[in-house]
């Protein structure tokens, strides 16, 4: 059996700009994983000016490819 703690959860997703807030393990093997991102500043995709605060909350993503997980998991 595999334990959800942080460190282990955070080297399987290999996302360096992404910290991990909280982890939900839910119903029919479903892992939540409440992220924020670390990355100090970026491009807008558009104009191409710098962007140094966030704007909103981005959509739920499902990852279905994860490494020794059996579970679904759900990145937001």
């Amino acid at each position: 059996m595999m334990t959800f703690d942080q460190d282990t959860i955070q080297a399987l997703l290999n996302l360096p700009d992404l910290a991990i807030d909280r982890l939900v393990l839910g119903e029919r093997k479903t892992l939540r994983i409440d992220v924020h991102r670390t990355l100090e500043g970026t491009q807008c995709h558009r104009c191409g000016k710098p962007i140094h605060h966030a704007d909103g909350l981005g959509h739920e993503i499902e990852l279905r490819h994860l490494p020794r997980l059996e579970y679904r998991v759900l990145l937001i």
